[in-house]
């Protein structure tokens, strides 16, 4: 028991190290008028903290959906949908068709690629890599990333009480299929943070798990996109109640870097090591800048 104790004291001093850490990464620069790419050179070292326009973001990882109000992003779709009384359950709701329609089986068919390399086709669903994505460790590889999506998204549903740990794999947030538990799940923290945001406004507690954050994408018009990494309820329901703004940390993790440019393609490490081509890469690249979803891209 003591054991256990001691454990549980350095996870949560390990916890509030990292929060402390992280916070002061963090540079608050949303009063300055100045572009994602210029907030990164201003400021070496740290992730910037801006104040962004929603129609740049997008959702649910390379699926890539916009996030603009009138988007065909299924969280979106599904919050306004019940704030106008459309819906008020799972069952039936844009949601649930997203997640009947859309079971994508291999890599490809997540990132959209019609023609793949030999090594991306022998990849499924939830082995899917993105072009940039780190190749190098023990965790960065295919086989890694499924067992960590897996463990992630259970580990989310089992923290809000929903699902029992002895139940067996119930799916994965991002695509379909999963189970009616599993999208009743998603749909209930989809509307309890909807319902707080409407009741509260969006006030973001810290810099450490308060803000939405992700990696900035910018090809050589100097457009941009932020491919999100946390927040993916909390701006589907910013959205959803006609945000046109948000506050965002443009940071790089584990699975991505800061930034995401498009001129890199040939150092991009999974077409360095030929799980893509370069066409391929820029055509995924190419579709989240749209905000295009792969199910929609040949509509």
């Amino acid at each position: 028991m003591a054991t256990n104790n001691l454990s549980g004291i350095k996870h949560i001093i390990s916890k509030i190290l990292k929060r402390k850490d992280f916070a002061n990464m963090v540079i608050d620069l949303q009063t300055y008028q100045i572009t994602p790419t210029t907030s990164i050179y201003q400021a070496p070292g740290k992730f910037p903290l801006l104040c962004l326009p929603i129609q740049h973001f997008r959702g649910l990882s390379h699926i890539g959906c916009s996030c603009a109000t009138n988007s065909d992003h299924p969280f979106i779709k599904t919050l306004i949908a019940y704030g106008k009384g459309q819906c008020k359950a799972y069952k039936n709701s844009p949601l649930e068709k997203y997640y009947e329609n859309f079971q994508p089986k291999t890599a490809a068919e997540t990132l959209g690629v019609s023609d793949s390399t030999y090594k991306l086709s022998t990849l499924t669903a939830l082995q899917s890599i993105e072009p940039w994505n780190p190749s190098i460790g023990a965790k960065m590889n295919p086989e890694s990333r499924e067992k960590s999506r897996m463990k992630c998204d259970d580990h989310e549903s089992l923290h809000k009480k929903k699902i029992d740990q002895s139940l067996p794999y119930q799916g994965f947030k991002f695509w379909g299929p999963l189970t009616t538990l599993k999208g009743q799940v998603e749909f209930e923290r989809l509307v309890s943070v909807y319902e707080s945001i409407q009741k509260h406004g969006y006030t973001p507690k810290d810099n450490y798990n308060g803000h939405i954050a992700g990696s900035l994408l910018t090809n050589e018009k100097g457009e941009y996109a932020i491919i999100i990494r946390t927040g993916q309820h909390r701006i589907a329901a910013l959205s959803a109640l006609g945000y046109r703004a948000v506050p965002a940390i443009i940071k790089s993790d584990s699975k991505r870097p800061i930034v995401i440019n498009r001129k890199d393609v040939n150092n991009w490490p999974y077409v360095v090591n030929g799980y893509f081509s370069k066409n391929q890469a820029l055509e995924i690249f190419d579709r989240i800048m749209k905000g295009l979803p792969p199910y929609l891209k040949n509509r």
